[in-house]
This record gives C-alpha cells, sequence and structure tokens, in this order.
C-alpha cells in the first residue's frame, strides 16, 4: 500500500500490524472497504522470504474463485495462489495437493469442510512439518463462525477447533476478517 495507490487511512494502520505478526487479530471493514488486500499481500509477501503457506477459510466458493482468479489473472500471482473447494476435479485437487506438499503455494483459499477430507489434512501437516508452522490462518466472513458455525455451518466451527489443535503444535497468526465482528464474534474467536 504505497503512499501514490488508492487505499483508505485504515489500511495503512492496520498493515503494519498484520505484517509484523506479533499476536492474533480480528479485523472488522465494511464491505468493500479492502478486507483482501490486508490479508493477501502480506501472506504473499512474507511467504516470498519464509516459503510459508497461508490459508484463507472462507465460507463462499463463488468469493474464493473470484479472489484467486483475480490474484492469478491480474495480479501474475499464478502458480503460488490457488483453491479447494468441492467442486474442483479430483485431478486437480491432486495437483493442488502436490504443491501444497512441495511448497509452491503461498496462499491456498479453502472451504470449512475441507477440514474435514483427512487428504487435505494429511497433506496440510506435512507442509507444517516442512516449514515448521503456517504464515497465516485467516477466517474471511469470521462472523459465519458464530451465526452458521453453530447450526447451519458446523464445519466451520470445526475448522476453528482444528486449527486451534495445529497452533499448539505449530506457529501461525490467526487473523479474523469480517464486516460484521459483533462481540458473539470475539467470543467465539
Amino acid at each position: 500500500l504505497d503512499e501514490g495507490k488508492d487505499c483508505y487511512p485504515y489500511q495503512r494502520e492496520i498493515l503494519p500490524h498484520i505484517l509484523a505478526r506479533k499476536e492474533d487479530c480480528i479485523v472488522s471493514i465494511p464491505t468493500g472497504g479492502g478486507k483482501s488486500v490486508l490479508f493477501q499481500g502480506p501472506a504473499i509477501y512474507r511467504s516470498s522470504y519464509t516459503r510459508k503457506l497461508s490459508l484463507v477459510i472462507t465460507p463462499l466458493k463463488a468469493l474464493m474463485q473470484d479472489q484467486v482468479e483475480e490474484l492469478q489473472d491480474k495480479r501474475g500471482f499464478f502458480n503460488n495462489v490457488d483453491y479447494l473447494s468441492g467442486d474442483r476435479l479430483y485431478a486437480e485437487v491432486q495437483q493442488i495437493y502436490r504443491r501444497i506438499a512441495s511448497g509452491e503455494i503461498a496462499l491456498l483459499y479453502v472451504t470449512p469442510e475441507r477440514f474435514r477430507v483427512r487428504s487435505f489434512i494429511d497433506v496440510l501437516e506435512q507442509r507444517l512439518k516442512m516449514d515448521n508452522g503456517l504464515e497465516y490462518v485467516i477466517f474471511d466472513e469470521a462472523h459465519c463462525i458464530s451465526q452458521w458455525g453453530q447450526d447451519f455451518r458446523p464445519d466451520y466451527s470445526n475448522a476453528l477447533s482444528t486449527c486451534m489443535e495445529l497452533k499448539q503444535q505449530y506457529p501461525f497468526t490467526l487473523a479474523f476478517f469480517s464486516a460484521t465482528i459483533t462481540s458473539q464474534v470475539r467470543d467465539d474467536s
């Protein structure tokens, strides 16, 4: 976020805290306010030095696909950004797993349901061991943990629980992003 580029003052204020990775964070910015750049930029930047993976957990397949296509097609991150969802072909998933295990992917978008897939957990643990941790685990649309996690979409809460267990073994920064962070979300995170 250079001074000459279009960005909001709050992005300039928040970015150093996210880049520093000194503590977990909760970021609430209105829709269209530039939340994605605040986790995409630091994840890709830091990975260029550490080669560590960052995960973005999001409940919306269309949103994850749009963000990955934007990064690949318009920003030039062809090989180090991808996504996994239930609508990917088996061969595509296997190729992505290979790229995760080899350290090629820096930023990976996944749906919460992916944390129920043993092959994903296996390759994630392999990468965690190889890199001694992750860069970030980002919960995009974090309000869904509270609003959907308990009843409608329990896999969202399961993904958070799995990440908390992994965080006890490996270092990484947890970041929660949403346009609607409530006290309930803060308590559940």
